[in-house]
């Protein structure tokens, strides 16, 4: 997710944000990224759920439909992956910059990196299920 996203308030109970928090520590994701994650498998979920109850004259416009979604979360995660090499590119131009101070800024930094690399690791592996998503798919709607 960039800057640019649309930005949207959420009220909700203290103990389902506090759920929300342990689940983002644990797959190492921000709570905005959990969240959206969350959302998107709950979609898929109920595609998922229809076309188990597909009549045979339907199942090509729900077909075209998967293909759709999936080609666009293919997009949406090539786009993840080159923002957050670009934001790993910035912060290396930082480190250049702050080797002056490194006792000051290491630590910090080296977290971001973790952080950076724990995310474009989860980016390839949902991209790689993805793009393999659509490529069954279009096996089957041809």
């Amino acid at each position: 997710m960039a800057a640019h996203d649309p930005h949207f308030k959420v009220r909700m109970p203290p103990a389902l944000k506090d759920r929300i928090e342990k689940a983002a520590r644990e797959s190492n994701r921000s709570m905005t990224a959990e969240i959206v994650h969350r959302l998107e498998e709950s979609f898929k979920e109920n595609l998922r759920r229809e076309e188990a109850a597909v009549t045979p004259d339907r199942k090509i416009s729900l077909s075209d439909i998967a293909i759709k979604e999936l080609e666009d979360e293919v997009s949406y995660l090539e786009d993840l992956i080159v923002k957050t090499t670009e934001h790993h590119e910035k912060l290396r131009f930082e480190i250049i910059k702050m080797i002056e101070h490194p006792e000051i800024y290491k630590m910090g930094l080296d977290v971001q990196f973790q952080n950076i690399r724990n995310q474009l690791s989860d980016y390839q592996r949902r991209l790689n299920k993805a793009q393999n998503m659509l490529n069954l798919a279009r096996q089957v709607s041809e």
